[in-house]
């Protein structure tokens, strides 16, 4: 791990968080975190308003992306969702009604996009490792058994 540098200047820290946010969005903590590598507390804290003055930290937002491209990207459950987004110092409250109610729609994305796996295996025994494979991605066991006939009967059906 480098050395905490403590030299950066307020116009410096705020120069380097527009540097950070123009590759990506942060959420406050990992900003936080950020910058206090690079400058003294008090510094970094004035960056912060700074920012959010500006409009270009907002943890709600954060959360609104990060949870879309989760979606796309490599769907989880909520739970895992929620579990992520706290890691990256999200409230509750900002992430509140982003995670919806649609676990089986997740569910069968993931199985649409995973279903070669089971190709050629026995139907009992697929249905069987496709409810493993979404426990596994912490879906609950409602949405598994919907998902999971859905697109095994539609597969039988083809």
């Amino acid at each position: 791990m480098r050395p905490r540098q403590n030299n950066f200047s307020q116009q410096g820290l705020l120069a380097y968080a527009l540097r950070l946010l123009a590759a990506r969005s942060y959420s406050e903590k990992r900003m936080r975190e950020k910058l206090s590598l690079k400058g003294e507390s008090e510094l970094v804290q004035k960056t912060i308003e700074k920012l959010y003055q500006l409009k270009l930290l907002n943890d709600r937002e954060f959360a609104e992306n990060f949870v879309s491209s989760q979606r796309r990207m490599k769907p989880v459950s909520n739970t895992a969702l929620m579990f992520k987004l706290r890691q990256k110092g999200v409230r509750p409250e900002d992430a509140a009604g982003l995670l919806g109610e649609d676990e089986e729609g997740a569910c069968i994305s993931l199985l649409s996009k995973n279903s070669r796996k089971w190709d050629g295996i026995a139907p009992k025994l697929a249905q069987q490792k496709a409810k493993m494979f979404l426990a596994r991605k912490g879906f609950k066991i409602s949405a598994i058994n919907k998902a999971v006939s859905a697109h095994f009967l539609a597969k039988s059906i083809d």
